[in-house]
């Protein structure tokens, strides 16, 4: 997530050194940088819409600043509380390498697994894929320019569904589906933990052969990337015919 150059302040969050696990929900924010100083740890570049985030509220123990002529304000104050801290500064997923304990990944509730979950997302994701009804797909063809397809692929899901992925998305109803990493989000979700989601695909999907589609309700299914076949009226017609 980048900083806008609309943002008018700096924040700074701090928090104890011991608390650093406590950053992870942030690391995936590439805008932030990090530095440490006498047991406590500094994030800074937040733009205004990630200072008031769910993810910076779910920081348990933090102090909020923004920058003004070389002090630091508390957030929500107009008197200094700090001159602004001189530190080395590093890019927040480089100062924060990923320290993960060994786990039996799993969903269904054994004891020491770790689980991802989505939650609402805070910033919004361009459509890569969408999960469409085979028939809204057909009377849409019916009408369809080849040169609006030619960027687009396709596959059947069952006898009702199709996952079709390409840019732009067609326009016709359907789930949308962004990517992240190996995996398939639904529009508008993101993982709780996305620093675990590499560590998750690489259990998962060791020969990155396949896409993972995850659905809101933490599901998730296997999409094998070379079955998918240009989208056209043929090859509609020639794979609907087998199905139905």
């Amino acid at each position: 997530m980048a900083t806008h150059a609309s943002d008018s302040l700096i924040y700074y969050a701090c928090l104890p050194v011991e608390r650093k696990l406590d950053l992870a929900s942030i690391r995936h924010w590439d805008n932030l940088k990090l530095a440490a100083d006498s047991g406590e740890i500094w994030v800074k570049g937040f733009t205004d819409f990630q200072i008031i985030s769910k993810e910076v509220k779910s920081i348990p123990i933090k102090s909020l600043y923004f920058e003004r002529d070389g002090h630091l304000f508390p957030l929500g104050s107009s008197l200094p509380a700090l001159v602004v801290p001189s530190l080395l500064w590093s890019p927040i997923d480089r100062a924060l390498p990923i320290e993960l304990p060994s786990f039996n990944h799993n969903f269904f509730g054994v004891d020491q697994s770790i689980s991802l979950q989505l939650v609402v997302d805070s910033e919004e994701r361009e459509a890569y894929a969408m999960k469409v009804n085979l028939h809204d797909l057909e009377m849409y063809l019916t009408n369809a320019s080849q040169i609006r397809l030619e960027k687009i692929n396709w596959l059947i899901l069952n006898s009702t569904q199709a996952l079709v992925v390409g840019k732009p998305p067609l326009p016709i109803p359907g789930n949308a589906y962004w990517p992240f990493g190996q995996f398939l989000l639904p529009g508008g979700y993101h993982f709780d933990l996305p620093i675990l989601a590499k560590a998750l695909a690489q259990k998962l999907n060791q020969q990155k052969t396949d896409w993972i589609l995850w659905d809101v309700n933490n599901t998730y299914s296997f999409i094998l990337q070379s079955s998918f076949m240009p989208l056209s009226r043929s090859s509609f017609r020639n794979t609907f015919s087998k199905v139905i």
